[in-house]
């Protein structure tokens, strides 16, 4: 293997993660660090939704319509909530998962623009209106889909 793969493959975040993983596991510490790193998750949790309602705040205070969706917010809904799910459909068909497996995986697929999208917006400082629409309107829009995806599956998958 080439030293240089090597190198970033020992360095890489994931790898350190996994290893960090593994450790606890095998000193049996993995429930009490798991309670520990809960609390700053918390936190974390707790300040993402606060930077998502002021990120809304600001657009429906700048008098701007926040369902006035262009181009690119209508291909990001599209994509979202309806072509992806679709995909992952597919995938779940072409290996033969069962009703419980498909059912889990492309209802994740279809639910709303995580908050990690506004929160790279505000952190990069770019789009983050257009970030703050998707994550709203698709909040929005999954009500309905999500329903609607649910019966799809109830025939499509359920059946066969």
């Amino acid at each position: 293997m080439d030293l240089f793969l090597l190198d970033a493959l020992i360095n890489s975040p994931a790898s350190r993660g996994i290893i960090g993983v593994l450790l606890a596991y095998l000193f049996q510490i993995d429930e009490i660090l798991g309670n520990y790193l809960w609390i700053p998750a918390r936190i974390v949790i707790a300040l993402a939704i606060i930077i998502v309602g002021t990120r809304l705040g600001i657009i429906t205070n700048q008098n701007e319509r926040i369902l006035d969706l262009n181009e690119e917010i209508k291909f990001s809904i599209l994509l979202k909530l309806f072509i992806l799910p679709f995909i992952i459909f597919l995938v779940c068909k072409f290996l033969n998962f069962n009703f419980y497996q498909s059912s889990a995986v492309i209802l994740q697929a279809a639910t709303p623009t995580a908050i990690s999208t506004i929160l790279m917006a505000e952190a990069y400082g770019v789009k983050q209106k257009i970030a703050s629409k998707i994550l709203f309107t698709t909040t929005l829009i999954s009500i309905i889909t999500i329903p609607l995806l649910k019966m799809f599956m109830d025939l499509f998958i359920q059946t066969t």
